[in-house]
């Protein structure tokens, strides 16, 4: 299958439906096209929807970072996996990735470690491989870090419960540090690295398992702070960090200046999207406990109210103050339950009801398997989903409502099924046709049915697949996926009948505005959400919860997008084109045909000064070899050639490429300096004839931009693979000294420049043709 790219703008439109869409056509605001239901199957499916960020995760990936030796440590623990105690199955989308750092802590007590140190290069380089083969799997990583050393396995002894490496750094200019400071600075890259595999970064660092208690630190308002900001700083800003409340605490009365305790938490103000408040979620390593031997306080084993002793008193605690503090941060909550939990907080109908309150988004499949049993035994039917629930830390009776769809089932399969996100669609419109230069519309309603929300932005994608080449045509929108809230009520209602929750997903676009023609024919349309920093096409995309429809499957998973409907592309009335050659096909070059336009595009002979009506061509071709001898070169023979010419040098549009070409080598403009004739890269191409034609050129940087989509989309392709990794010079020149290159690769910046006549900027040259 061959693949293109293109580039949309959207905007909103509303619409209403059945199950199968039997309403009637609904006009666009604002357009005069009319909207026709699709055929899409708007009813839930029942059962596990594996997608990112949410979930079930697995322990046991990561591992003990090496001084010396080691490759890597655990892997992937995605896939599917039965839940402890119960008959039970999930298919895991996160892998629970837990890095021991002990051997860079002289405080740690390992044999042979008498001082803090950096962690060692080897041992970096054992991080970052565990990171690259969780990479190659489906899935993404909850990161977590400790200094441990088997802390549970001592009789209570303080300083094995304090294993970090306290005192400042001793690095040459990082002395400002403390050493936990400088190993999460010398981690930062691998972070920045792996942005988009990360589901979120447990708190860490300090005390035993890394869980932010019980050590020096872990009870300290100051470490808290600085523990915060450090990671904070480092970890991508896409990504949350989940702490306990206390260590969030902390860290706002010291930035803000405030003096919050666990008493005035519920002053806290509600963050706005994107500010480092909103960064924060919640660690519970004790989750759905409710009452604490340890404390007597429903505070699920002190995992609610860690940190309030060291910010006032630990009286201070209130369950209510903290379930809401959680519910307006949009962020990862979870962690695990454990053996010593109490009724109603561990059972259902209570769990989904607080659920519903924090958002839960993810719990261990591993920890605790008796909690996990009794939910299992829980059937999920209305009488039982809507008894009373007595809460004794505040006296108040709560009832769930009750949602048809999962009648019969039982309430483990309701918990896996609703954790974080769970995307259905609800409504789909679009326009059953359209003409050139007209506008596709779609009008859409979806409904998030799970306890969370998307809070990892994501790129919202229109594919349009056409039903007989099966070319792809990707799209862009300005859809944010993070605006697809869950019903905000208490209790959350998620019946399907529940409208007020649904939300708009809607878009319009004009085909004039994209940058590369879609050519007339019949075409499936599918929505594609992927995190904005993707490095591999097919993974980690979200796939929504519906079930699939009479014609086809809702969900593609060549594509790893859902289907949303089908339309049509209309040939323009009167054209005389007939498409000779298709993406993919060979031309009449040799070389390989990447672009073709029904409508045509303009050879320039000037871009600025257009006197002359332009020929018409609708073809790209690229050469079927690396030219200049096949090894890179400069772009110019000498320095200092060219000033730019009423803004500009040399042009990046289509069809500017043969003026730009012979612009850099024959110029006579008085403005600018004379032109290079010797210049290698555009030289090579001018002088370039295959198959008998001479017409080729040094492509614009438009032009090699479309190459890069074709070269990266098609890897097998045998003339262009040999492209893939490689960077290649453009005829596009931004100005004095910088022209355009482009890398082939689907993770590279969408352009780069080089200097002209610099041996540290030698780039490849491709010809190309347009006819």
């Amino acid at each position: 299958m061959k693949i293109s790219s293109l580039s949309l703008v959207f905007c909103l439109v509303v619409s209403a439906i059945s199950v199968f869409s039997v309403v009637s056509v609904v006009p666009v605001a604002n357009a005069q096209h009319q909207l026709v239901p699709q055929k899409i199957n708007f009813t839930e499916f029942v059962g596990d929807i594996p997608n990112p960020d949410r979930g079930f995760y697995t322990p046991g990936a990561g591992g003990v970072v090496p001084d010396t030796g080691g490759t890597m440590g655990g892997g992937s623990r995605t896939g599917l996996t039965r839940i402890s105690g119960t008959n039970t199955d999930v298919e895991v989308r996160i892998s629970y990735v837990a890095f021991n750092l002990r051997n860079f802590s002289g405080h740690a007590r390992v044999e042979g470690v008498t001082e803090n140190a950096p962690i060692s290069a080897e041992g970096l380089a054992y991080y970052r491989r565990t990171l690259d083969s969780i990479r190659a799997q489906d899935g993404v990583a909850f990161m977590q870090h400790s200094y441990d050393n088997r802390a549970w396995d001592i009789e209570k002894d303080e300083l094995a419960f304090s294993p970090e490496p306290y005192g400042q750094c001793t690095v040459p200019g990082f002395e400002h540090l403390n050493w936990v400071q400088y190993h999460i600075k010398q981690l930062e890259p691998i972070w920045r690295e792996n942005e988009d595999i990360i589901f979120a970064h447990k708190g860490g660092f300090f005390g035993p398992w890394g869980e932010m208690h019980s050590s020096e630190y872990g009870n300290s308002t100051e470490a808290y702070a600085w523990l915060m900001q450090a990671l904070l700083d480092a970890v991508p800003e896409s990504r949350k960090l989940a702490v306990h409340a206390g260590a969030y605490i902390s860290w706002y009365n010291a930035t803000h200046g405030t003096i919050f305790t666990f008493a005035n938490m519920d002053f806290l103000p509600v963050p706005q999207r994107d500010t480092p408040e909103s960064r924060f979620g919640l660690l519970n390593d004790s989750y759905a406990n409710g009452l604490s031997h340890m404390n007597g306080m429903y505070s699920d084993m002190d995992s609610f109210s860690e940190g309030a002793q060291i910010l006032g008193t630990k009286h201070d605690f209130d369950r209510d103050k903290v379930l809401y503090w959680i519910n307006g941060q949009n962020a990862p909550i979870g962690g695990e339950t454990n053996e010593m939990s109490s009724r109603p907080y561990d059972s259902p109908p209570s769990i989904f009801y607080e659920a519903s309150i924090m958002g839960t988004t993810h719990l261990n499949t591993g920890w605790y398997g008796v909690n996990h049993k009794r939910w299992e035994d829980f059937e999920y039917t209305e009488a039982n989903v809507t008894a009373p629930v007595f809460y004794p830390h505040n006296g108040k009776t709560v009832q769930v409502i009750y949602d048809p769809v999962y009648e019969g089932r039982n309430g483990l399969e309701y918990m896996r099924d609703r954790l974080g996100y769970r995307l259905v669609l609800r409504e789909a419109l679009a326009n059953d046709s359209i003409a050139p230069g007209g506008d596709l519309h779609f009008g859409g309603k979806i409904q998030n049915v799970g306890f969370g929300n998307i809070f990892n932005r994501k790129n919202v994608y229109v594919l349009l697949e056409n039903t007989s080449t099966g070319d792809v045509y990707k799209a862009l929108t300005n859809l944010d996926a993070r605006d697809w809230l869950k019903d905000q009520n208490i209790p959350m209602n998620n019946r399907p009948d529940n409208t007020d929750s649904w939300r708009d997903m809607s878009f319009s676009v004009n085909l004039g505005e994209f940058h590369k023609a879609v050519p007339p024919g019949d075409y499936t349309m599918y929505m594609k959400i992927s995190d904005p920093k993707a490095k591999q096409e097919h993974l980690r995309n979200v796939r929504f919860a519906n079930n699939d429809t009479p014609d086809g499957p809702m969900w593609n998973a060549e594509l790893g997008a859902n289907r949303i409907g089908t339309t049509t592309v209309k040939s323009e009335v009167g054209s005389d084109f007939i498409a000779q050659y298709q993406v993919g096909d060979t031309g009449p070059g040799g070389g390989i045909i990447v672009y073709v336009d029904p409508s045509g595009f303009d050879i320039l002979t000037d871009p600025q000064n257009q006197t002359s009506p332009a020929r018409v061509a609708h073809y790209i071709e690229v050469g079927p070899e690396d030219i200049a001898g096949g090894e890179p070169v400069t772009w110019a023979s000498r320095d200092g050639i060219y000033a730019v010419r009423n803004g500009i040098a040399t042009y990046p549009q289509f069809g500017a490429g043969q003026y730009n070409t012979g612009f850099i080598l024959r110029t006579t403009d008085p403005v600018v300096n004379p032109g290079d004739p010797a210049a290698p890269a555009a030289k090579a191409t001018d002088e370039y004839v295959n198959n008998g034609l001479s017409d080729w050129y040094l492509p614009t940087q438009d032009e090699l931009l479309e190459i890069r989509a074709y070269v990266v989309n098609n890897p097998d392709d045998e003339i262009t693979n040999g492209m893939i990794g490689k960077t290649y010079w453009t005829s596009t020149d931004t100005i004095r000294a910088w022209p355009v290159c482009i890398e082939m690769d689907a993770n590279a910046d969408w352009r780069n420049t080089g200097n002209k006549f610099d041996a540290a900027h030698k780039y490849y040259v491709r010809p190309v043709r347009a006819f």
